[in-house]
């Protein structure tokens, strides 16, 4: 694998084991863990952009993990 497919995989795994840890209860928090979803959503699309917009790709997970 080169270069873009590994970008992929490598956000498909992280997405695909995020969402395996939330439903198998080995993530545990005090008011459920499903709104935890959609940052692993954005951060793993962020893992998509590491290579042709690394600045971008640092700006959009540091927001997505950030608390308002």
């Amino acid at each position: 694998m080169r270069g873009r497919m590994v970008d992929v995989v490598l956000a498909l795994a992280g997405l695909a084991v995020g969402v395996l840890m939330f439903a198998t209860g080995q993530y545990q928090a005090r008011f459920g863990v499903w709104w935890l979803v959609p940052p692993l959503v954005v951060c793993c699309g962020a893992v998509l952009l590491r290579r042709t917009a690394p600045v971008a790709s640092v700006l959009v997970g540091t927001a997505a993990l950030t608390p308002t």
